[in-house]
């Protein structure tokens, strides 16, 4: 007879609290990067190096962020789990690696019953003085992918960090059209503008800004979904962003 494999004792509360103790290193990393180097301008290595370190740091934590929810809100849905489903969660909790959309609703799926992925909208700023723009699951799916594979070239030393970026992705925005667009200009300022993608703090500080509103968003559903109160996930310490 299989042996159950002992659950953690994880709330979704105390879930986000660690969420926030792990995103906050890179809100500091943010902070020392913005008070470091001279007068010049231009790029120097040191700081490129910070940005590519925000980006893992802040990727590892939705995918920390991930694993904890869905253990806490498994126990809160299944109080008393058979042995089957006990070991089911625990070997795909261990198992899971790479927090891309698919991967994250896939394991959310099989365990809660639930798609996060619908809850995945908000709005964002534009910028200083541009206003706020909608965003829906479409587009936070293909920024989240965007920056996995990003985060994915830094962990592995790559020295062009979009190289694995697909030449287009189809994006389904709030309104429910669909259009294809450069996965670049999702992570890149540079990009954007029409220059050469490179990764600024700019950029580092909106891949932590998105991943603080994608962990907050997938956060407030799950509690809704397992009925306890819905709790702060997002740093509130920590320097805001822009989207």
């Amino acid at each position: 007879m299989a042996t159950a494999t002992p659950l953690p004792t994880l709330t979704i509360a105390e879930a986000a609290e660690r969420y926030r103790t792990g995103i906050g290193h890179a809100h500091n990393v943010v902070a020392t990067h913005r008070t470091s180097g001279g007068p010049g301008r231009g790029r120097r290595g040191p700081e490129v190096s910070l940005n590519r370190a925000v980006v893992l740091m802040a990727v590892a934590s939705w995918q920390a962020a991930v694993e904890d929810m869905t253990n806490a809100t498994f126990r809160s849905l299944h109080p008393s789990p058979t042995t089957a489903q006990s070991n089911k969660l625990t070997s795909e909790v261990n198992s899971f690696s790479t927090p891309s959309s698919a991967k994250v609703r896939g394991l959310m799926e099989r365990n809660l019953g639930v798609d996060p992925t619908v809850a995945w909208t908000w709005t964002a700023s534009r910028g200083r003085g541009r206003g706020r723009v909608p965003v829906g699951p479409g587009e936070a799916t293909a920024r989240l992918d965007s920056w996995v594979l990003v985060r994915h070239a830094v962990a592995h030393g790559r020295s062009d960090l979009f190289a694995e970026l697909p030449a287009q992705v189809a994006v389904t925005g709030a309104s429910g059209a669909s259009r294809l667009e450069d996965p670049r200009a999702h992570v890149s300022r540079a990009s954007r503008a029409g220059r050469h993608a490179s990764l600024t703090l700019t950029d580092a500080r909106e891949c932590l800004t998105f991943i603080n509103r994608l962990t907050q968003a997938t956060g407030d559903f799950l509690a809704q979904t397992a009925g306890v109160p819905s709790v702060t996930w997002t740093q509130t310490g920590g320097l805001d962003g822009v989207y």
